[in-house]
């Protein structure tokens, strides 16, 4: 699933297009259910997204400051790039 529809984007930013299978828009509508039972660890930061990934409740940093920053200007920014050790 990840190299077909998330090649630009992760799972919880993703936004449901119509060329994606009925399956995996299915999965798509379930992250508001997901989001209240999944936690994250994590660990080194290296796998998770600072302006994508969602911290406070299911929202992301990009949806909380959406037309303050650049889209672009944060992608592919993980927290491993601002953590110093260990915190």
């Amino acid at each position: 699933m990840a190299s077909r529809y998330l090649r630009r984007t992760n799972f919880w930013a993703c936004r449901i297009d119509n060329n994606f299978s009925v399956t995996f828009k299915a999965i798509l509508r379930c992250r508001p259910v997901l989001q209240t039972a999944i936690y994250r660890r994590m660990k080194d930061g290296t796998t998770t997204d600072l302006w994508l990934d969602p911290w406070l409740g299911s929202r992301s940093l990009l949806e909380i400051l959406e037309g303050q920053l650049d889209r672009e200007a944060g992608r592919g920014l993980t927290c491993s790039r601002i953590i110093r050790d260990g915190v």
